[in-house]
């Protein structure tokens, strides 16, 4: 990078007269230790971006050497807590869209993502089918766009192909669900309600990952005769469905971000008060979509070279 500062956001924290605390989650927080108070200063000073030269002059103007410089600059690029102010500039990002969002590229930049900017920007050219009759669509919908998904609209509307179509307490059965959507190679994901719980998931990719039908196959391998379809949704509490909303919209985001999520062949179930299991399910063998994704395994498998 040719100019860089630090994260926006990064908490820093005074521990002593010697040590400063630069972020608060245990796992990525840095502890800087020295006793020389210039260190600090030399810090917001990087508040603001700058080049190495820069740096370089403001930290002898504070009394720092170029040793004790290049050190904490070579602490703080290790813990990836120094970005390249062009990432917050999408180069194809309208200018009010990166306004709009700037809040949301900032909170990126936290995961230490090289480019934040251009992350938004992969989003704004995603596009979502979002279906259900549910007060959770309309929640949904706004947090996506929020988030900087460029188009957010019911099936069927004007535009390019669909990225992923998320189902929000679907009436159809699911075998109809899974084929539909298999038929069009197109992945979903699966939210619903069942007795004042949600589910979320599974996110199915055709011929990749269990689908919807093969989740109720081992549902109904427990409990024969066991039917959802076409089951009104369910009441819900206000921070339940707002949860889960939230849940399923992490899920979607980390799918279009190119991130492997919790609910590829698996559901997260939320229930009040509080609480979460995660369960995983395999391709059921009574279901279609088994061979295909056995096919597929058999096509991509890796083999080593001899």
């Amino acid at each position: 990078m040719t100019r860089f500062m630090l994260l926006p956001g990064l908490h820093r924290t005074r521990i002593d007269s010697a040590t400063i605390q630069l972020g608060v989650d245990p796992e990525t927080a840095l502890l800087l230790e020295s006793p020389r108070p210039q260190v600090s200063e030399l810090l917001d000073r990087l508040e603001t971006a700058m080049t190495e030269k820069q740096y370089y002059g403001a930290a002898r103007s504070l009394g720092l050497d170029d040793v004790d410089a290049g050190g904490l600059l070579r602490l703080l690029r290790h813990g990836r807590l120094l970005i390249d102010p062009a990432a917050f500039r999408s180069r194809d990002a309208a200018a009010d869209r990166r306004a709009q969002h700037h809040s949301e590229t900032a909170a990126l930049s936290l995961r230490r993502t090289d480019c934040p900017a251009e992350l938004m920007s992969r989003r704004e050219r995603r596009r979502i089918w979002v279906s259900g009759e549910t007060d959770m669509v309309t929640e949904f919908t706004e947090l996506l766009y929020r988030s900087g998904v460029g188009a957010v609209a019911a099936p069927g509307r004007r535009g390019g192909p669909p990225d992923l179509a998320v189902l929000l307490d679907p009436r159809q059965p699911a075998d109809l669900v899974a084929r539909s959507h298999a038929r069009r190679d197109l992945p979903y994901l699966m939210v619903t309600t069942m007795d004042g719980a949600v589910n979320v998931g599974p996110l199915v990719i055709p011929g990749r990952t269990a689908c919807a039908a093969c989740v109720e196959h081992h549902i109904t391998d427990v409990v024969p005769n066991w039917r959802r379809n076409g089951a009104a949704p369910a009441p819900l509490e206000a921070a339940l469905r707002g949860l889960a909303v939230a849940t399923a919209a992490c899920q979607a985001l980390q799918y279009l971000d190119g991130v492997t999520g919790q609910i590829e062949s698996a559901t997260i179930q939320l229930r009040a008060p509080f609480g979460l299991r995660h369960r995983e399910w395999t391709p059921h063998p009574a279901c279609g979509c088994a061979p295909a994704i056995a096919d597929r395994a058999d096509r991509v498998r890796y083999v080593p070279a001899s």
